[in-house]
């Protein structure tokens, strides 16, 4: 292994903690929708760069986004859940309260979804993940310290996630966010990952 290539840890485990307190980014707790979403192809766009040695090598600009329907099922569940609380109130306001609350957090993702879907791309000069909201923040090659893909528990996460490790930041993908499993993205991201010589 070269030094600086992204490293790839086992599937049943992550190298970071699940408080970890540099996580920048997680995803919603749909995570019980996955068996019925067919993930979309990331988007590959040609592209020329060039490594460390000034060596010209043919690359490829790539990002993953959120699956298409993911947001429509978001604001189904959001509506659903808005209409329980409100039938089942009996008088109680706690209960529409909580629907509404509910129903406001599910939406809130849905448009965020809907507005930026792109969560992960990758190009010659480095890894663009996001920030905020709706912002974007690109990582160069440098400062990404690691890629790797571990099993996490809670902050919304049920299966493999990948992990962007930048040094002071780390950031977490699960399938839902990329469309894509987090096993095949961290290959393609090491693939990607210019190597020096």
């Amino acid at each position: 292994m070269h030094p600086g290539q992204a490293a790839l840890a086992p599937p049943d485990r992550g190298t970071h903690r699940t408080d970890d307190n540099r996580v920048t980014h997680v995803y919603s707790p749909v995570t019980w929708l996955l068996p019925i979403l067919r993930p979309p192809r990331p988007d590959v766009r040609p592209r020329h760069g060039w490594h460390a040695g000034r060596v010209p090598y043919e690359t490829v600009t790539r990002q993953w986004r959120v699956p298409p329907a993911l947001p429509v099922l978001k604001l189904v569940a959001a509506a659903t859940v808005l209409a329980l609380g409100i039938l089942l109130a009996s008088g109680d306001l706690l209960r529409p309260v909580l629907g509404a609350l509910g129903a406001a957090t599910l939406a809130g993702w849905a448009v965020r979804d809907l507005i930026a879907p792109v969560r992960l791309a990758v190009d010659p000069d480095g890894i663009t993940v996001p920030a905020g909201w709706t912002g974007r923040r690109h990582l160069p090659w440098p400062a990404v310290e690691g890629i790797r893909v571990g099993r996490r528990s809670g902050r919304g996460f049920a299966g493999p996630a990948l992990e962007i490790d930048s040094g002071e930041s780390l950031h977490l993908f699960s399938r839902l966010d990329l469309g894509a499993d987090p096993h095949d993205v961290a290959a393609d991201l090491a693939a990607a990952r210019p190597t020096s010589g």
